[in-house]
């Protein structure tokens, strides 16, 4: 089957879809819906602008047009109106994509957007000439759009906006928007459960999942939860589905929300959005709202993919978080390696810090608890002690290895402070897929220096609210790391060795794909260093992401 082909069998399904809607939806939206819509849009945007912004809303079909594409223009425009957040320019002029014209925004929404958007409607009675001039202004829109969104700007598609450019752009159109839409099998009241609570463009849930009466669709390839931070899927589990129907999945995963990377840019997507109640509802309205926020790179959010394993992993115990510091024997005297004194002092922020969350806090000194059982059910273990034979994770048996092997596998963060970055004997490998990255004897280097050390992803979660900062350490550099590992997060550097001064890891974080996440760090051999707030915003940012709780955009109290 052509690729136009399938566009027609689609068009003819979507008809059928429309025929079957509420009869109310076919004479379009009332007054009475608008001063709904205007009345839900939030009074206060999440983020403050870094600049005054400006978004195009874009609602052109050439196919199917959603009869509820009214509503998502008055919904955007009340929503930048109120808040401030951002100006809205509405039209449907193609031109707006040229190169000269698309800079002026920083993001654009697809509002139910369907077809062929950058041909004429009567592109296939143009004669041969006009044809070739129409399809050359085709890709050069195409390629404009493209570039606008990897090269930093934003994208926000609501619903049907994803189902465009079926024809040869159609792979390339569907990567930046994170699927590509195969079938909408249920048009009818379903529950809908959040999967990532934590993430700021999910906060007006509050955790919690919610029914709506929708079309729901489902996605295929290049549907990826590895590619893409989902926010929210279909709950199956109260849904009695059939044992076969269009578009059902072999993972029975259906997604109706995400965010992810595009190059330099950010994508929001919602598959929400054909019935008009959806525009009148305040959560999904304010929730619109952040990932329009996010798009336009004012409201940082995790995008993180995680497989299907870990995302479900993450929405375990969100109610409540439970983190255990792991102290070490003391090796160097009092004033280095310092490790139970380390682990009273970060217990001391975290309990202040977490007061008002229900974080469970759990120090253990002397390197490991009598009663093992009190790990189980651990969000994050924090192990700061010496290493390699002397770790705390170390014992002959190797029962301490595989404790922590089980709680890993459940998804388990796992922190490592200086000295414990070098593995319990004989568990580099395990490290290094559990971390990121270790200390290798005869490879890595242990200097002590006196170093700036900077923000290695000032744009990530863990490097907020610290800033570059000078100290005498023993930062372990040349730490080896995995070959090509997409996973890794640099989070710390600084230029060693003296001599020959090139740029160095000394923390790193991954994201695991059994759900859990890992961080290293090679300083904290003076204990005097903690007395440097920006060096303890770096280790608290860290063991509240390992432990998936959100870190605020100031990072984690620490005063």
């Amino acid at each position: 089957m052509t690729p136009m082909q399938k566009m027609q069998k689609l068009v003819v399904a979507m008809a059928i879809v429309a025929l079957l809607a509420p009869a109310v939806q076919a004479k379009g939206p009332s007054k009475e819906d608008f001063a709904k819509i205007a009345a839900a849009a939030p009074d206060k945007a999440a983020a403050k602008p870094a600049k005054p912004r400006k978004l195009l809303v874009f609602s052109l079909t050439r196919s199917y047009r959603h009869a509820s594409i009214p509503c998502g223009v008055k919904a955007i425009e009340a929503m930048g109106a109120k808040t401030g957040a951002f100006t809205t320019v509405v039209s449907d002029d193609i031109a707006m994509f040229e190169p000269e014209k698309i800079k002026q925004f920083d993001a654009i929404v697809m509002n139910n957007t369907t077809g062929e958007l950058f041909l004429p409607k009567n592109f296939k009675k143009l004669p041969a000439d006009k044809k070739a001039s129409a399809e050359a202004y085709d890709k050069k829109l195409k390629k404009s759009l493209k570039d606008f969104v990897s090269g930093g700007k934003g994208l926000a598609v609501i619903h049907g906006g994803l189902w465009c450019f079926l024809s040869s752009w159609h792979e390339e159109y569907s990567d930046i928007c994170g699927a590509a839409f195969v079938a909408h099998p249920w048009h009818t009241k379903v529950s809908i459960k959040i999967d990532d609570p934590e993430n700021p463009i999910c906060a007006a849930f509050g955790g919690k999942g919610f029914e709506v009466h929708d079309e729901i669709y489902a996605f295929t390839k290049p549907y990826d939860r590895a590619s893409q931070r989902v926010l929210y899927s279909l709950d199956t589990g109260k849904m009695k589905l059939k044992p076969k129907f269009k578009g059902k999945r072999d993972d029975g995963d259906y997604a109706l929300g995400w965010i992810k990377s595009y190059g330099k840019g950010r994508v929001f997507y919602t598959a929400l959005g054909h019935d008009y109640p959806i525009f009148y509802n305040p959560a999904i309205l304010k929730h619109w709202l952040d990932g329009i926020q996010y798009a336009l790179g004012d409201l940082k959010a995790d995008a993180t993919g995680r497989p299907l394993k870990a995302s479900a992993a993450a929405t375990k115990n969100t109610e409540k978080k439970k983190i255990v510091l792991i102290a070490g024997t003391g090796s160097h005297g009092k004033t280095a390696h310092a490790h139970a004194a380390g682990v009273d002092l970060f217990k001391k922020y975290l309990d202040a810090a977490g007061k008002d969350k229900g974080i469970e806090m759990l120090a253990i000194k002397n390197n490991w608890p009598a009663d093992p059982s009190v790990l189980d059910g651990a969000d994050t273990i924090v192990v700061y002690s010496d290493g390699w034979g002397r770790h705390a994770l170390m014992d002959k048996e190797k029962k301490r290895v595989e404790k922590i092997r089980k709680l890993m596998a459940a998804g388990c963060g796992l922190v490592c402070i200086h000295y414990a970055v070098c593995p319990p004997l004989g568990e580099d490998s395990t490290f290094l897929k559990w971390i990121g990255g270790y200390y290798e004897k005869n490879y890595s280097q242990n200097p002590h220096n006196n170093v700036e050390v900077t923000p290695g992803a000032p744009k990530h979660p863990l490097c907020r609210g610290w800033k570059p900062f000078t100290s005498t350490d023993e930062y372990y550099y040349k730490i080896r790391f995995g070959k090509d590992d997409k996973r890794l997060i640099p989070v710390m550097t600084t230029m060693l060795p003296k001599n020959k001064p090139q740029r160095e890891v000394i923390a790193w974080a991954v994201q695991r794909a059994d759900g859990g996440r890992g961080f290293g760090f090679t300083g904290g051999h003076f204990h005097r260093n903690w007395a440097i707030e920006d060096c303890r915003k770096m280790i608290l940012n860290a063991i509240w992401w390992t432990a998936k709780i959100e870190i605020p955009p100031d990072g984690v109290p620490c005063r």
